[in-house]
């Protein structure tokens, strides 16, 4: 039996091809005009103060119109990172298959909390594959997040209930007789230290290690550092490496660190954290 579109809206089939095609449009001119523009075009004055300035809307825009929108108020001023000469920081150019990607992602719009559905699956077969590319056990597991941050704070969260020596989830740091430490180096990322706020072990509590020659965390520092924290009574739990920070581009000595390091090693790696096992 068909079902019937829901006569609130008028998205059929054919409305959805229809605007489908106009944003395949827009896309498309939108990637082959970047090279013809300056790599970074500001937001007006004008145009900034009625963002901040105007208020919110009644009742909903056509959807043609809210597509005028973007390509009038959005599309005209980027970040630049789409640019071939934008070579200032670490966002990525768009990739035109994960333009296409996201937009199927949004049409699912599915949750991986659980069940057996596609996306699930999809999910634990990419953490698998990292896995094998890592040289992991296969009983590794993990989960796909947003990016660097999200990673850094799930690694040091899942280190911090592994190290803490009490149940962390359950009784809450207040019942540690125990501070927690965590490490990093000079040329770590800055997501570290907000994960160790955010996670409450505190950044008088995160060990900033001098780097080398080459921006490598110093290992013999390192092991110092944490045999004068272990000689104070303090519970090291994770050491923060780095594998090509957004500075240098420097990798750590991850081999000596998973060998020698005190309890669980978290890689930041290119803006994406991986935990790693030591």
């Amino acid at each position: 039996m068909a079902i019937e579109p829901d006569p609130r809206s008028n998205w059929d089939a054919a409305e959805v091809r229809r605007l489908a095609h106009r944003v395949a449009d827009m896309l498309a001119d939108y990637l082959e005009e970047i090279p013809k523009k300056p790599v970074f075009a500001p937001v007006p004055p004008d145009a900034a103060v009625r963002f901040a300035t105007e208020p919110p809307p009644v009742d909903g825009m056509a959807p043609d119109a809210i597509l005028d929108e973007f390509a009038q108020s959005i599309s005209p001023f980027p970040f630049g990172n789409g640019h071939p000469r934008f070579w200032a920081w670490v966002n990525s150019p768009p990739a035109v298959m994960g333009i296409f990607a996201d937009a199927l992602a949004a049409a699912m719009n599915p949750s991986v909390a659980g069940g057996n559905h596609a996306a699930v699956h999809l999910e634990r077969e990419v953490v698998r594959w990292f896995a094998e590319i890592l040289g992991l056990p296969s009983t590794a597991m993990g989960i796909l997040v947003s990016g660097g941050s999200m990673a850094s704070l799930t690694a040091l969260a899942a280190a911090r209930h592994a190290k803490a020596e009490f149940d962390v989830r359950t009784r809450g740091l207040q019942s540690g007789d125990q501070r927690l430490v965590v490490y990093m180096s000079e040329e770590g990322h800055g997501c570290i230290r907000k994960a160790v706020e955010l996670l409450g072990i505190g950044s008088e509590s995160l060990r900033i290690i001098p780097v080398n020659d080459r921006s490598q965390m110093r290992c013999d520092l390192l092991a110092a550092t944490i045999d004068r924290d272990l000689e104070a009574g303090l519970r090291p739990i994770a050491v923060a490496a780095s594998a090509g920070t957004v500075n240098t581009g420097a990798t750590d000595d991850l081999t000596t660190l998973a060998e020698d390091g005190a309890a669980a090693l978290v890689l930041y790696r290119l803006g994406h954290g991986l935990p790693l096992s030591p």
